[in-house]
């Protein structure tokens, strides 16, 4: 299994881009504690790669992270949408412009940003995180 650091890097080889990386800690489940920051992203679009947004509170806090640090803009993107409870007005009163989804999960309400998560859709994804077709 590859580590989140692994995908980044293999990602941002592929895109010919450098990246940076949120480390994130957690006191309890559920619960999002500091959030550390390492790398450069001053005036750079950042893009936060998550595996699902339940109540999205991890990527408010990331996008907060992010901008405070310079970012000029900040886009999520997430495998698996929830979106449990207050989740669509945390990410619309947060720092994110942007949110990508899979439909890997109904949701209740249409989001301009989903993505088929057909079989095709699904080999690209592994394709691209993992650099090998499965």
């Amino acid at each position: 299994m590859l580590t989140a650091s692994c995908r980044a890097t293999s990602i941002a080889d592929r895109l010919g881009t450098g990246f940076a990386l949120i480390h994130k800690e957690r006191p309890r489940p559920g619960v999002v504690g500091r959030m550390v920051l390492v790398g450069d992203v001053q005036d750079k679009i950042s893009i936060v790669v998550d595996d699902i947004a339940d109540t999205s509170g991890t990527l408010a806090k990331a996008a907060e992270v992010l901008k405070q640090h310079g970012a000029r803009e900040v886009i999520a993107i997430v495998t698996h949408g929830v979106l449990s409870g207050d989740a669509v007005n945390t990410i619309n009163n947060s720092h994110l412009t942007s949110v990508v989804v899979t439909n890997t999960v109904s949701f209740a309400l249409a989001l301009p940003y989903t993505l088929d998560h057909s079989r095709d859709g699904a080999d690209s994804i592994f394709s691209l995180t993992l650099g090998a077709p499965r």
